[in-house]
This record gives structure tokens, sequence and C-alpha cells, in this order.
């Protein structure tokens, strides 16, 4: 029976934007979103394997993370960049048809629906062409990720984080930039929410 994709509905997902741009590769500075849906273990081989669909460099047009409601595949600036895979055993790219985010309550919760096809093959029994999914589940906004080593000019220390940020998102909707081993996390401010 081929692969049949569910969300694990004792996990919640993760949103977060990171700050990153990369004139060699001509990806400009920007904030990319990423979402991350935690889906039901396969069983393959007589053994569990985790499954997921993580969906990146998703840029919307908004400056506040509580303006993720209502942003969905369409409103994305650059749908040439979007990457999204389904992850079981190995990374399988995904062609994303839908992606429709929807608040769910009044802090940092989000309900993400997800749908498009894949290919599998040699997973035996999930192998297949084309095969469909549409999903929802909840998620929740982690915040803002910036690693210093992914910008050129590298920032040093929080201020020049803030000011890296300045240009791409109102930093009133944060706290305030917190050293992670190697990346700054800003996590969200729910204050008039």
């Amino acid at each position: 029976m081929p692969l049949v994709v569910r969300p694990n509905p004792d996990l919640v997902g993760d949103i977060y934007a990171h700050l990153f741009g990369n004139e060699l590769t001509g990806v400009p500075r920007g904030l990319y979103w990423s979402v991350t849906v935690p889906c039901v273990p396969i069983e393959w081989c007589e053994q569990q394997h985790e499954c997921s669909i993580t969906c990146e460099w998703l840029e919307w047009p908004i400056r506040s993370w509580k303006q993720l409601h209502g942003m969905s595949l369409s409103t994305v600036r650059n749908p040439a960049l979007v990457e999204c895979s389904l992850y079981f055993a190995e990374h399988h790219p995904i062609r994303l048809e839908k992606l429709n985010l929807r608040r769910s309550d009044g802090g940092t919760r989000f309900r993400i629906s997800l749908a498009g096809a894949f290919d599998l093959d040699g997973f035996d029994k999930h192998d297949g062409m084309n095969m469909r999914f549409s999903i929802e589940s909840d998620i929740e906004f982690e915040g803002l990720i910036v690693v210093p080593d992914n910008l050129f000019p590298k920032p040093q220390g929080e201020s020049e984080i803030l000011q890296a940020l300045q240009p791409f998102v109102e930093l009133g909707a944060f706290g305030g930039a917190v050293l992670d081993r190697f990346r700054y996390i800003l996590a969200p401010s729910i204050g008039d929410a």
C-alpha cells in the first residue's frame, strides 16, 4: 500500500523565520519562513521511522508574526524559491499545491493546511508516483533566528542583530535577541495580540 501521510495528533509543529542573504547564490537578504509538521511514524523494514513535512524559503509581505494569519502559498513573494519536503528515512521533494495559515488562538498557535504530491521509490510497499496528501495541523510560532555567519557583513552583538532585522520586521513584536551557541533567537511577544 502506498505511503499515507497523516499529521501526528500528539505533536505540535513549528514555524519560525530566519534572516538570510547570500549575494553569491543570488538570494537577497530577507526574512524567510520555515514550517514543519510532524506526521505519524511510518513502519518500514520492521522499524518505526519518524516522518514530517517541512516547507522552507517562504517569503511573505509581512512585518509582524501576527500578520501570519491568512498567509498562503499564493501570497509568497517568490514561489520559485519555496522548497517543500517529506522526511521519511530520507528527503523526498514535494510538489506543494496548497499552504494556508490561520491563527487559532490569541497566542502564538496557528492552524496550517497543506496539500501536494510526492514520489517514493525504494521503500517497498510504500512506493508510488504522484502520491497526493492533504493535511491540517497545529503549529507554534517559535520566533526569529539570526545566524551571524549567514550574513555579510557579519553582525556583531545584539545591537547589530537588531539593526540587521529592522528593515524586515517590527521589532516591538519580539523580546530581545538571546545568543544561543551560534545564533540569536528572538522570541515572540504576545502583548496586544
